[in-house]
């Protein structure tokens, strides 16, 4: 993936988060750093 490619997938991430976040106003830190996680082991998958 070249460097284009790794900009899209994070603005990807950080859209696909923040649509989360407003979607679950209540939900807990743990909640969050779930989502968080779970959407960065996807740009993860992508280095490897």
């Amino acid at each position: 993936m070249d460097e284009q490619g790794w900009q899209a997938k994070s603005i990807e991430i950080l859209t696909e988060i923040k649509a989360w976040r407003q979607a679950h106003p209540t939900a807990t830190f743990v909640d969050i750093e779930e989502q968080v996680h779970r959407r960065l082991m996807e740009l993860e998958a992508h280095v490897l």
